[in-house]
């Protein structure tokens, strides 16, 4: 017969081709007859990172029950974590994770091999960026061979919600690339506007900072002062977006938190953001309105339009906050 560690042209064996596949059966019966969890093909590539890439979670499971080597790197650098966070899959990076995955996940045998934060930074996979970060990935690591950071990353592809999150975790703004580019000339560079101007507006945000005189927009929700919320909207439109430096939140998860429904109507019609998330666990506003138990702003949120199929960084939603809590509210969980 064939033996079960067969190879074809280009280094496949049939434990890679049912680990893409994800045939965890198939799987289990190759490794059954001592199929070679490591074998890679030619280009380096282990079936767990063909697993991995392609999400395969319950075969990833498997291969590292079976002693898969967990850091293990292709001919290029990149390891099971980065290619599945490359692709978004947050269940597979999260088994990874616990695992004990490295979270640089890469040899760098060249200067362009991309981290984890990288990889999903890049291709704009949010709640795979909010994992990461959770992890202690370093939110401003660049690449070797360019200088590019993840924020950066995020900004070449025009991934605002991703540029969003690394902010929130302290991302610098004014790091330079080799080239002496910012994320905001990336993102320029690369014609992706609406980065842009979000990044244009931290740097106004910024400047305003800076200014002792100026009124935080935070103080003036918890304060319940309307008009001061207004001034400061209408002299910073950009703030109604702006992140709270020690809680990670927005103007309008802080309003629908306290029941300030006033605010959350002025912040909405003043174009804050339905559906950016904190930084601490990927909550919305409305994710927040749920918890703290504010039905009438949760009314609110969903009319003008709040995602109710949003994930938080752990994949549950609006609805799953609702149902977890001790008293779950009936009408909440109706309205979800």
């Amino acid at each position: 017969g064939t033996a079960v560690d067969a190879q074809d042209a280009e280094g496949t064996t049939g434990l890679q081709i049912a680990a893409t596949n994800g045939y965890k059966i198939l799987a289990e019966y190759l490794i059954g007859q001592s199929a070679d969890v490591n074998l890679s093909n030619n280009c380096g590539w282990t079936p767990l990172m063909h697993a991995a890439q392609h999400g395969q979670v319950s075969v990833v499971a498997l291969l590292l029950h079976h002693g898969a080597t967990l850091n293990a790197t292709s001919r290029l650098g990149v390891g099971a974590l980065t290619l599945a966070a490359g692709r978004g899959h947050h269940s597979t990076v999260c088994l990874l994770l616990e695992a004990g995955a490295d979270i640089a996940d890469s040899t760098m045998h060249c200067g362009s091999v991309l981290t984890p934060l990288g990889a999903a930074a890049v291709n704009g996979h949010v709640s795979v960026i909010g994992a990461l970060l959770q992890r202690g990935s370093s939110v401003n690591q660049v690449l070797l061979a360019t200088g590019a950071s993840p924020l950066m990353l995020a900004a070449s592809g025009g991934h605002l919600r991703a540029a969003q999150v690394l902010m929130g975790h302290r991302a610098d703004p004014n790091q330079n690339n080799f080239y002496g580019q910012t994320a905001l000339d990336v993102a320029i560079a690369c014609s992706k506007m609406e980065v842009a101007e979000y990044l244009r507006s931290i740097a106004q945000v910024a400047q305003q900072e800076h200014n002792p005189n100026a009124t935080d927009i935070f103080d003036a929700i918890v304060a319940c002062d309307l008009n001061e919320v207004r001034r400061i909207l209408e002299e910073n439109p950009p703030c109604c977006n702006s992140c709270h430096p020690l809680k990670g939140t927005t103007p309008l998860m802080q309003a629908a938190i306290l029941g300030y429904i006033d605010a959350v109507a002025l912040l909405v019609e003043s174009n804050a953001d339905l559906e950016l998330q904190d930084c601490s666990a990927g909550w919305t506003a409305l994710m927040h309105a749920v918890y703290h138990g504010q039905l009438h702003i949760t009314r609110y949120l969903i009319s003008s339009g709040a995602d109710v199929c949003a994930e938080a960084f752990n994949g549950a939603t609006a609805l799953d906050i609702a149902c977890y809590l001790e008293k779950g509210n009936t009408k909440m969980i109706q309205m979800l």
